[in-house]
């Protein structure tokens, strides 16, 4: 009797263990596309208190192909990171993480170049 309590604490304690293990969370924006004179840029916000790691992707829709990325960051806390390129395609932004999305602002922009290697935003989406 002893030795089927000892097993079933045991197989308890590992069955929350494992409960407990972080699983990775993958995101998508909605497609945008990009243009002449365009970049798309997918931001990552981190407005935890703590360092987390993200992995950003920009792909195309149609055919799938990875137009940036895949690119992982540890992003330090109240801070962003940005993947950008430079693209026609119609494209969207895949985000993955290991912590709850509650941790982060994410977006998928089309951003246009004024001159000097300034951009304006012309559409946004976000990233769920």
């Amino acid at each position: 009797m002893k030795t089927f309590r000892r097993t079933g604490i045991s197989l308890a304690a590992t069955v929350l263990a494992l409960a407990g293990a972080a699983e990775a969370l993958t995101l998508y924006s909605a497609p945008l596309n990009g243009g002449d004179g365009r970049q798309l840029a997918c931001r990552v916000l981190n407005v935890s208190s703590q360092t987390r790691e993200v992995t950003i992707e920009i792909l195309s829709s149609n055919p799938v192909v990875t137009l940036a990325g895949p690119s992982t960051f540890n992003v330090s806390a109240a801070q962003a990171n940005t993947l950008t390129h430079g693209s026609t395609a119609v494209a969207y932004c895949k985000v993955t993480i290991s912590t709850s999305k509650t941790n982060f602002r994410m977006a998928f922009t089309v951003e246009h170049d004024v001159g000097s290697g300034d951009f304006v935003t012309i559409a946004t989406t976000p990233v769920e």
